[in-house]
């Protein structure tokens, strides 16, 4: 009984926290602000993380742009700066009180697999990243797509958003920046220093393949027995 107040009380807790963060505010009886209005009109469409976001892609392939056609070190500094929007977007939606509408998870999740494609295309293209450490740094991130498509999609779900946590995407952009990092040193001349911080990837490569398929294992787990409670709760409205 005590067990069954707790779990009730932190699924409570579970779901305000995924509540939109204007509805929360209405819930308590706070005014919106009209930033919260329009995003709340729009369903999370239309709101400042979103512009963040956008502009983050942006910065980031006109930087990889910049890499591919030989301004190395102002493609990676411009690059650079797209990719911190990934933190900033975070910021201003907990500042504004306009985050967790399901448009805004869905649009850093695509963005993020946009940046890693133009990211990566631009590294391997200059021989700084190897297909070897592609494959080790984002298969379990393409293991969490697929499995998150294949429940929406094929099994007719609506399944959890994949999530890897702020250290795995961390570390998985750390390993092709690492990569960058040594060729810059190289560039200049510290062949030293430069096959110290390759290694040094190399290691942290194998480091976000370990917490990279131990997260798209759990989700692949949880997606699972999401299907199955799906499954039975058709069931019981059939019968």
């Amino acid at each position: 009984m005590i067990l069954g107040g707790i779990m009730r009380r932190i699924k409570k807790d579970i779901d305000r926290d995924l509540m939109p963060m204007p509805r929360q505010d209405m819930a308590e009886g706070k005014r919106l602000a009209p930033v919260q209005k329009v995003a709340e009109a729009t369903y999370g469409v239309i709101a400042p993380a979103n512009g963040v976001t956008l502009a983050g892609l942006g910065l980031t392939i006109a930087g990889c742009h910049l890499f591919d056609n030989g301004k190395r070190k102002t493609g990676v500094a411009i690059a650079i700066t797209g990719l911190l929007c990934d933190l900033a977007d975070g910021l201003v939606a907990r500042k504004t009180r306009t985050g967790n509408y399901l448009a805004g998870r869905h649009l850093d999740a695509v963005t993020d697999g946009v940046k890693a494609g133009f990211a990566v295309r631009s590294l391997y293209g200059a021989g700084i990243y190897t297909i070897p450490e592609i494959l080790a740094n984002y298969t379990p991130k393409a293991l969490g797509w697929l499995t998150n498509f294949t429940s929406r999609f094929v099994l007719d779900n609506d399944p959890k958003t994949s999530g890897d946590g702020k250290l795995t995407e961390f570390v998985r952009w750390l390993s092709p920046g690492l990569a960058v990092g040594s060729y810059l040193l190289r560039q200049a001349g510290r062949s030293k220093e430069a096959c110290i911080v390759r290694r040094l990837g190399l290691a942290v490569t194998g480091v976000s393949f370990v917490l990279g398929m131990h997260s798209a294992v759990g989700y692949i787990k949880s997606t699972i027995e999401d299907t199955r409670v799906a499954k039975i709760r058709r069931h019981c409205k059939i019968a």
